[in-house]
């Protein structure tokens, strides 16, 4: 099983160009795909904004993540997955780490991640359900902190801050 992320604006494209089989997306509540996803075997989507304190409106919750990893693991061994949110920078990296963690180890997916989605910041508290999920010890969230912590985004969100 194969994995991509990207954003929202990028699914089209990148289902079309990789011949994905499957898409799983996590959206801010009320956000809508706004395209056409019939050819594809299958989608998952949930709704949860991309906020890392689990008393959070809408945060992400350990259910959601329960049942979309068993969803992935559903999935046909050679099914090529596009995981995807509004950026593909957050809670999709997070959901892509921990998919392929699953089946290839945590070094194995952190690797992978960074070289497919060098701009990625996984979401704390997904990385952090999925790491008891999957029984990771700790393994899993180190990695994903590690992946936060190996970019400098303070100019980032400097902007960010300056746009609210």
């Amino acid at each position: 099983m194969e994995f991509r992320v990207c954003s929202k604006s990028q699914v089209r494209q990148l289902t079309k160009v990789w011949q994905a089989t499957h898409v799983v997306g996590m959206l801010d509540p009320g956000d809508k795909m706004r395209y056409p996803m019939h050819r594809l075997a299958g989608t998952f989507l949930r709704n949860a904004a991309d906020v890392t304190d689990p008393a959070g409106c809408y945060a992400p919750t350990k259910a959601q993540v329960k049942a979309a990893l068993d969803w992935v693991a559903s999935l046909p061994e050679d099914s090529k997955v596009v995981v995807h949110c509004f950026a593909g920078v957050s809670r999709s990296t997070a959901l892509a780490l921990a998919f392929m963690a699953s089946r290839h180890g945590v070094e194995w997916a952190k690797n992978e991640l960074e070289k497919y989605r060098p701009m990625s910041y996984p979401n704390e508290l997904i990385a952090r359900y999925a790491d008891e999920i999957l029984g990771f010890n700790g393994e899993l969230l180190n990695a994903a902190q590690e992946i936060c912590n190996s970019h400098d985004y303070s100019g980032l969100f400097a902007m960010m801050k300056e746009n609210e």
